[in-house]
C-alpha cells in the first residue's frame, strides 16, 4: 500500500518543475537524489498541483528485459484509466518504444520513467554485445527527442535513484550527453527544516532525531508516523519490530541505489565512520599498504557522494586574480549524511545482541555522537543567517598539536572572519575557557598560505552555559545555548 503524506518544503524545486512541465516544448528532464529522499512525491505532488494527474503517467521499469518492461509499461498506462492499443512487436523489439510512445503523445502530456537505471540495464541485458556507453534504449529517447516526437509540448522526466548512472548519462559519448532541458537534484532537508515536521519538538529532541535520519523524508516519516511521541521509545520499539529495515537498509543505499558492491567499499565506509579520515589512516584500518588499494573505492564512493571530501575552508580560498589552481593536500573524508553513519557506528556491530541492549548501547554512545553533528547544524545556521562567502572549518598544527577550529567563516573583500566553536555536553560550558581556546586559532590561521590581519568576531553554540558574554578582553562574542537556537531556528522558514 502507498502511503501519501503531507508534502512540506522544496519550493524552489517545485517552482522549478511548475515551470517546466508549464512550457509549450518538448522538455527532457533528469531528477536524481539518493533514495528515500522523495522523488517520486515530489513530481506527484507538483502534478497534482498543475492538475495534471490525468496528463502525467508514471512508468517503473522493473529488473527484467526489454519485452517484459513493454507489457509494464501497457500496464501502467492502464492504471490510468486508459487502454491503449498493444503495439505489434518489431523484428527488433526496442523499436517498438516509438509507436508506444507515439500512442502516449495522443492521450498524455507526459511520461515519468521511475527508476530509469532498471529500463537502462535491460537495454544492456536485451542487446549485451554494445558498448555500454551505447545503450539502446538511451539511443532510443535521444533520437525521440530530436526526430521522433509530434507533440511538440510532449515531456519526458527520466529520475532514479542510482546517482552515479544518472549521472553518468550527460557525461562522455553518452547518447543522452547534453540533451537535458532541466536537471533537478533533490537534497536532504537542512536541519532547520525538521520544524516542518515536528513543529513542537525542541531543539535537543530535533537534533536526536537528525542524528539518525539527516533530512531524509522516509526516515522522518517513519518516527512522525508512530503511535510514540518519544524519539527513545520509538527507537526502541522499531528496534524491535522492523529489523529488517534496521538491518538491510544500509544495502538498499549502497549496492541497490549508488550500483556499489564489494566489501572494500563496506570496510572503507566502517573506517571513515570509526573517525579514520585520511587516506594514511584509512589505508591502516584495512592493513593495506599502497594508496592505490583504496583510490579507486575512494574515487566511487565520492562520485555517488556516498562520501565527501572535505579541506580547511580557508586552503579553498584563492585572490580573484590567482589563476593557478592550489593542489589540496590537507583532505579528509566524511560519510555524507547522518544515517549512514548512525548504521556504521551503531547498528553494524550490534546485530547480535538483544534489542534492548542495542538501545542502551546507542544511548550511551548518542551525546558523543551528536557532537559532530551538532557542529554541523551550527555552520548550517551560519549559511543561513551570515553573509560570509566562505563557511566551513578550520584545522592545522598548533605547536605540533592537531587542532580544530568547528565553524570559520570569512569574507576576504571586507576583511572580517567569525571562528565559532560548539560544544553539545550535558555539562554547562563556561564561554570564558571555550573563547581562550578559540583565540589560539587567530595567530595559526592563514589565507592563500599568508597570515591576514582580519577583524575577527566569535560564536559560541553549547546546549547550556554556566553563565553568558558578549566580550572578551575586547573581542565581539555571541552566545547562543537550544533555547536561543531555538529561537533563530523558528525564523529560517
Amino acid at each position: 500500500m502507498i502511503t501519501h503524506h503531507d508534502f512540506f518544503g522544496r519550493q524552489q524545486e517545485i517552482a522549478n518543475l511548475s515551470r517546466i512541465l508549464q512550457l509549450n516544448t518538448f522538455q527532457l528532464i533528469r531528477i536524481t537524489g539518493r533514495r528515500r529522499i522523495g522523488k517520486t512525491e515530489f513530481v506527484r505532488f507538483v502534478r497534482n498541483q498543475l492538475n495534471l494527474n490525468s496528463k502525467i503517467i508514471f512508468h517503473t521499469p522493473i529488473e527484467s528485459d526489454i519485452s517484459t518492461n513493454l507489457e509494464k509499461l501497457y500496464l501502467d498506462i492502464e492504471e490510468t484509466g486508459t487502454e491503449l492499443p498493444h503495439i505489434p512487436s518489431k523484428k527488433s523489439i526496442i523499436l517498438t518504444y516509438y509507436p508506444i510512445f507515439r500512442q502516449i503523445e495522443k492521450y498524455f502530456s507526459g511520461l515519468v520513467i521511475d527508476e530509469y537505471p532498471r529500463l537502462h540495464r535491460a537495454g544492456q541485458l536485451t542487446y549485451p554485445k554494445l558498448p555500454k556507453d551505447k545503450n539502446p534504449i538511451d539511443e532510443i529517447i535521444k533520437d525521440y527527442k530530436e526526430n521522433k516526437q509530434t507533440n511538440p509540448s510532449f515531456k519526458i522526466i527520466l529520475m532514479g535513484s542510482e546517482v552515479s548512472l544518472m549521472e553518468e548519462l550527460d557525461e562522455g559519448n553518452r547518447p543522452l550527453r547534453g540533451l537535458f532541458d532541466s536537471v533537478i537534484k533533490l537534497e536532504p532537508f537542512k536541519f532547520y527544516e525538521l520544524q516542518y515536521f515536528f513543529p513542537n519538538k525542541t531543539f535537543a529532541e530535533l537534533l536526536d532525531i537528525f542524528g539518525y535520519s539527516d533530512g531524509i523524508p522516509l526516515y522522518l516519516w517513519k518516527f512522525k508516523d508512530s503511535k510514540f511521541d518519544n524519539f527513545w521509545d520509538w527507537l526502541s520499539d522499531s528496534i524491535i519490530k522492523d529489523r529488517s529495515f534496521w538491518f538491510s537498509e544500509i544495502n538498499s543505499i549502497i549496492e541497490a541505489d549508488f550500483s556499489i558492491h564489494g566489501t572494500r567499499y563496506g570496510a572503507i565506509l566502517d573506517a571513515i565512520a570509526k573517525g579514520k579520515t585520511r587516506s594514511n589512516e584509512i589505508l591502516a584500518e584495512l592493513n593495506l599498504e599502497k594508496t592505490g588499494d583504496i583510490t579507486p573505492y575512494l574515487q566511487k564512493l565520492l562520485r555517488t557522494n556516498v562520501i565527501v571530501e572535505e579541506y580547511p575552508i580557508n586552503e579553498l580560498y584563492r585572490p580573484p586574480h590567482t589563476t593557478k589552481p592550489r593542489n589540496l593536500k590537507n583532505g579528509i573524508y566524511r560519510l555524507s549524511d547522518n544515517f549512514i553513519a548512525f548504521w556504521f557506528r551503531f547498528i553494524k556491530t550490534t546485530e547480535a545482541l538483544d534489542p534492548t541492549r542495542i538501545t542502551k548501547f546507542i544511548q550511551e554512545g548518542y551525546s558523543d555522537y551528536l557532537g559532530k553533528i551538532f557542529e554541523r547544524v551550527c555552520r548550517e545556521i551560519i549559511e543561513k543567517t551570515t553573509d560570509y562567502s566562505y563557511i566551513g572549518r578550520w584545522w592545522g598544527k598548533i605547536d605540533h598539536v592537531m587542532e580544530e577550529c568547528d565553524i570559520l567563516a570569512f569574507d576576504p573583500q571586507k576583511n572580517e572572519a567569525l571562528l565559532g566553536i560548539c560544544k553539545w555536553t550535558n555539562k554547562s560550558q563556561n564561554p570564558n575557557k571555550l573563547m581562550k581556546q578559540a583565540i589560539r586559532y587567530e595567530d595559526h590561521i592563514l589565507y592563500n598560505r599568508k597570515a591576514r590581519d582580519m577583524n575577527y568576531k566569535y560564536i559560541i553554540f553549547s546546549k547550556n552555559f554556566e553563565f553568558e558574554i558578549d566580550h572578551f578582553y575586547g573581542r565581539e562574542v555571541e552566545c547562543y545555548n537550544a533555547d536561543r537556537l531555538y529561537a533563530l531556528m523558528k525564523t529560517l522558514i
